[in-house]
């Protein structure tokens, strides 16, 4: 899971330049009122990467406390929430060995994160960490790749670019699937450049697997959660199917 070296950290909002993080935190919210009569007022987010969600969540008034593998994406995320002025609190930790010493009302698990739980034993491990952090009737909310979206159209090579001002940069995406193992490798390649000119680069391998929904709710279940519903990610009307890429799971303590 040691991935989101300095480098890919110091470019992936720009990478990512184009994801609507606003947008993202109503659904959240629209899942909140799915899941619970009352607002919540504190929030987990682990997997908080440079802090898209967290600091949209803090700008709305919830109590946020962010966790991270990535020292480099939490500088980031430090960084920008400074720069808005949010009281955000957060830590170098992984998921899978939470001990925070206090619960929230809701764990919020982001694009993708989950995904890089490869074993079993580090996807029970989470979910458990993520209860023991929970208060009771608390929610948790994740989104994951699914497993007959991505062998019903198969992973392919990606070109991603970005401008800000002068500077662009340039990701590729070269996924490697390996199917008996429910994993695929992505190699992500990326160059910043100027004038035509390569100012820096980066390259990182990651290791990422895909869960089918039966399995999702037998973990889930095993450590105490209840599987509310599984949702195409950003919709709430639509159902999940063979070519629903990334779902969304709504479950509660």
């Amino acid at each position: 899971m040691a991935v989101f070296s300095e480098s890919y950290a110091k470019y992936y909002d720009l990478v990512y330049s184009d994801k609507d993080y606003a947008k993202e935190t109503r659904f959240l919210e629209r899942l909140f009122k799915r899941g619970m009569q009352r607002r919540p007022k504190s929030i987990l987010d682990v997997g908080v990467g440079t802090g898209g969600h967290a600091i949209c969540l803090a700008q709305r008034g919830y109590e946020v406390v962010g966790v991270d593998l990535s020292r480099s994406m939490l500088e980031e995320a430090i960084r920008k929430a400074r720069s808005r002025k949010l009281d955000i609190e957060f830590r170098v930790a992984d998921m899978r060995s939470l001990k925070l010493g206090r619960r929230f009302d809701v764990c919020i698990c982001m694009f993708a994160c989950i995904d890089y739980l490869v074993s079993y034993r580090d996807l029970r491990d989470t979910f458990l960490s993520v209860k023991n952090h929970l208060r009771k009737g608390g929610l948790f909310i994740f989104d994951f790749w699914s497993g007959t979206a991505v062998l019903t159209t198969l992973p392919s090579n990606r070109l991603k670019t970005a401008r800000s001002g002068a500077i662009q940069i340039i990701r590729i995406a070269e996924p490697v699937l390996h199917p008996t193992q429910n994993l695929c490798d992505v190699t992500y390649r990326g160059f910043v450049m100027s004038d035509d000119r390569i100012l820096a680069s980066f390259r990182e391998k990651h290791t990422v697997r895909y869960f089918f929904l039966e399995e999702i709710r037998h973990f889930l279940a095993e450590i105490g959660f209840r599987s509310i519903a599984f949702y195409p990610f950003m919709s709430l009307t639509k159902k999940v199917d063979a070519h629903t890429w990334n779902v969304t799971c709504l479950a509660r303590v």
